[in-house]
């Protein structure tokens, strides 16, 4: 399905209300400068008063439209003053030439991502994304190429703008996914809403499609009291996710996965702990850290690592933070989404690795098929 064009009453309706809305002394047009000379400009309203050591939850409203400047200013006048005075940093960045920010002008917001790391601290170190019509379409695009910088994603309407990306959903496992359409709206968007809805639920994802009755493409009858208690309620799974241990372990996981990319034998085995264990797809492939290191020294001794990208991962802690567990899940060139699962303690002071099991997800359609197969290949072993 191709990108629906925007509606010209959703643009009227938006220009005027970034006509109406006064700036604010706490509201400011920021401009960040790109490679090649460009800027991305971007509308940003801090809390009221606003504390820099402070930490915020920060949101990046993707307007809808042509994605102009006008255009981003109409989206903050949406929830500006009330963001504000709920300690709510939100961010709405203009296009950047030509292209939308699903079809190529995407490519900046990693940069955009960086710039507020540095003026802010991030809750959780995460973003809210939001969408509004074919901000809805760009914020699908950015949360699936950028999963791990995404605390929630929600689009008011908004659906996968690429057929391939429901194959890459799963990347979004652990992120809400809250989309919106009016009833009223084209029904080219009520369908596309509920495809994208049927995908996002086949990949696992927590997901809710609200269809709101009498309403046209702008829906109007979402308050913005009403958007920002549901983004209120996604932050209450943040706190953990905010601790020194919490960014330590995650950083320890980052870096397995870097040094075995790089192949880096020395760097890659000093994370493990002495007793660590290493559990591969294979039912035979548990390996104590000598074993595993045998079994890996051949490749890394030519350089030859392996590319695993995390995506979503979750990690908790026992009381006293001495152990930590964990799921993520992984790109892998050659076999897809797989998923990491296993156990850091701590060893004075530092996390190191105890257990480290990596599987391949088998979807439940398939279970019986791969079930055979494994069970054939077991009978040729014998």
């Amino acid at each position: 399905m191709r990108p629906l064009l925007p509606l010209v009453t959703l643009w009227a309706l938006l220009l005027a209300l970034a006509l109406a809305a006064p700036a604010r002394g706490d509201r400011t047009q920021e401009r960040l400068k790109l490679p090649g000379g460009r800027e991305l400009v971007f509308e940003l309203i801090t809390p009221e008063p606003f504390d820099p050591a402070a930490t915020y939850p920060v949101a990046i409203i993707l307007p809808g439209g042509p994605q102009t400047l006008a255009m981003a200013q109409a989206s903050l006048n949406y929830l500006d003053p009330l963001c504000r005075e709920r300690n709510w940093i939100v961010v709405s960045p203009a296009t950047v030439g030509d292209r939308l920010y699903f079809n190529g002008a995407q490519q900046h917001i990693p940069a955009l991502f960086a710039d507020l790391r540095k003026r802010f601290k991030v809750e959780a170190d995460r973003f809210h994304l939001l969408g509004v019509s074919n901000g809805g379409l760009s914020a699908f695009r950015v949360a699936i190429d950028h999963a791990r910088d995404i605390r929630s994603l929600t689009v008011l309407p908004g659906y996968l703008p690429q057929k391939d990306d429901a194959d890459k959903l799963t990347r979004l496992r652990g992120i809400p996914v809250r989309i919106f359409v009016g009833s009223d709206d084209q029904i080219e968007w009520v369908d596309a809403s509920k495809t994208a809805l049927a995908a996002c639920q086949k990949a696992g994802l927590d997901v809710t499609l609200d269809i709101r009755g009498a309403q046209p493409h702008a829906i109007r009858n979402l308050s913005p009291k009403d958007l920002l208690d549901m983004l209120d309620g996604f932050r209450e799974t943040t706190a953990a996710a905010a601790s020194p241990q919490h960014a330590e372990v995650a950083a320890v996981l980052d870096q397995l996965h870097a040094l075995a990319a790089q192949a880096d034998e020395d760097g890659y085995f000093a994370l493990f702990a002495p007793e660590g264990v290493f559990i591969g797809t294979d039912a035979t492939e548990r390996w104590n850290v000598a074993e595993f290191r045998a079994y890996a020294h051949p490749y890394f001794s030519k350089g030859k690592g392996w590319a695993y990208t995390p995506g979503v991962r979750h990690i908790d802690f026992s009381p006293d933070k001495a152990v930590a567990w964990f799921d993520e899940l992984l790109d892998n060139a050659k076999y897809g989404t797989c998923r990491g699962t296993g156990v850091l303690r701590l060893i004075d002071g530092r996390y190191k690795i105890a257990q480290y099991h990596l599987t391949v997800p088998v979807p439940n359609s398939l279970m019986n098929r791969v079930a055979k197969l494994i069970e054939a290949e077991e009978k040729k072993r014998k």
